[in-house]
């Protein structure tokens, strides 16, 4: 009988005393399956006890915590194949998204160890940075790296010095939240596997680009500073006559011939479905100077950054839709048509680390809703719903990306009877499990029908976890 997920992905993890491991896991069971109910309701009594001593402890951590899962994402990082159709062989690719989400915690005012989370003097929170590891089809690995800090508290009226912000070291910005996560990974994965790094505009800033990388290791930025000067290095018409200075990555990308075409999914919003985009592609090789930064030598002594501008146009968006208008920078090197399309794609599938946050923040799981107010116990907590909200990502993409897995792959073999004879049909692959399970909550499926969401999915699987604990009973002689 195959373990339970959260008993393999907590078998590295860093804890006070090992007796804590099982108790761990049990969490993480529980909190998966009754995702949308209370923490205390999800943990139950003797859970929650167990939480509060493991939590609580001063030499438990975050990091500790998620060390195992870390672990066995690295080993599903080198363990997956990649898809690399229509571009040169670029080893085992694995896309590590890196995203900052704030968890607003203002109502909750016996909290400690909370900061600033925005101008409003009252506001208070966290702020969680994460890396999800992806493979390149789009299923989602696991975490590799979270971070959660408190910003300081400010006196009534104080403004931050935003003036000395970018004459302050690295180490002393919250941007360096970017080179953490990169340096994070590549302690996490071996040095032979070939990792992309997708970051969105926040992240644009020439430290990221100058930091000092392995050969596999590459970046793709959603470019923030159209204005930013570039020494292109193609020959394209030149600047107006009496410009001395470099042109700006928008003069170049405009004197860039139109390289081709492409249609990418983009991710539904809130006020919008999820649609096919058709686009038109440029791109351009360039190098990007340090920037001149007053009483600052560091940066200057940087050497010049070799990138590739892409530009993604979209053509005839429907009516009422902001037409997309991506402009990345990719160290990885880009010379086909093809190779700007994948990394186009790759760049699509940013938003699944949105979607990580609304499980943690939706109905599924509703972690700003914890009721633990030290500090450092809810960081640990937090640590742990992240671990679960991974696993419900994970499963709602498996069956997209991997659909004729067999159903143990995310199904213990009690829980595929009781599926089975609630289905009154035979479950053999992963998509039949994950479908199964949705149908549970309330989920249509069709000729057409789109695949179940995770919403339905914690559903399907709360729904789940009652039928096994019934039919488990059922299978009980009665007491004589």
């Amino acid at each position: 009988m195959p373990e339970p997920w959260a008993a393999q992905e907590v078998v590295g993890a860093v804890l006070p005393d090992g007796r804590f491991r099982s108790n761990l896991a049990q969490i993480a069971e529980s909190l998966a399956s009754n995702g949308g109910s209370s923490y205390s309701v999800a943990c139950g009594h003797g859970g929650r006890q167990s939480a509060r001593r493991l939590f609580h402890n001063e030499a438990t951590s975050a990091e500790g915590l998620l060390l195992g899962h870390v672990e066995q994402t690295a080993a599903r990082c080198v363990s997956q194949s990649g898809d690399h159709t229509g571009v040169r062989d670029r080893g085992n690719l694995v896309l590590c998204i890196q995203d900052t989400t704030i968890l607003d915690y203002t109502a909750h005012r016996s909290k400690t160890g909370l900061g600033p989370i925005c101008t409003a003097y009252s506001s208070r929170g966290l702020l969680a940075h994460s890396v999800l590891a992806m493979s390149t089809d789009g299923l989602p690995l696991g975490v590799l790296h979270l971070e959660l800090w408190a910003r300081e508290v400010l006196a009534p009226g104080e403004q931050p010095g935003k003036k000395t912000r970018r004459r302050r070291d690295l180490t002393d910005k919250e941007s360096a939240k970017w080179e953490k996560g990169l340096r994070a990974v590549e302690a996490a994965l071996p040095a032979s596997q070939s990792v992309l790094l997708i970051q969105d505009r926040e992240a644009d800033a020439f430290d990221l680009l100058a930091e000092r990388r392995r050969s596999r290791t590459h970046l793709l930025i959603r470019a923030a500073h159209l204005s930013r000067c570039v020494n292109p290095d193609l020959e394209l018409t030149t600047p107006a006559k009496g410009q001395a200075k470099l042109p700006s990555v928008l003069w170049v990308l405009e004197q860039t011939p139109i390289a081709g075409k492409m249609v990418v999914e983009v991710g539904r919003k809130p006020s919008q479905p999820a649609r096919e985009a058709h686009l038109q592609l440029q791109f351009c090789p360039v190098r990007v100077p340090p920037p001149k930064i007053p009483d600052t030598t560091l940066m200057r002594s940087r050497p010049a950054q070799p990138i590739t501008l892409i530009r993604a146009v979209e053509i005839d968006a429907p009516q009422g839709v902001e037409p997309i208008c991506w402009v990345l920078i990719s160290t990885m090197p880009v010379t086909t048509v093809e190779e700007a399309q994948q990394m186009v794609r790759y760049y699509a599938l940013r938003w699944t680390i949105e979607r990580l946050h609304f499980t943690l923040k939706s109905g599924c799981l509703n972690v700003e809703r914890i009721q633990i107010d030290d500090g450092h116990a809810l960081k640990n907590a937090l640590a742990v719903y992240y671990l679960v909200a991974w696993r419900i990502l994970y499963l709602t993409h498996l069956a997209r990306t991997k659909p004729d897995a067999p159903a143990e792959c995310v199904l213990q073999p009690i829980e595929q009877q009781v599926l089975q004879a609630a289905a009154k049909r035979p479950v053999v692959t992963v998509a039949d499990a994950l479908r199964e399970i949705a149908r549970l909550a309330g989920y249509e499926h069709y000729a057409n029908a789109p695949p179940p969401g995770v919403k339905r999915v914690w559903q399907g699987l709360r729904i789940l976890e009652t039928l096994t604990l019934g039919w488990e009973l059922a299978q009980k002689r009665p007491l004589m």
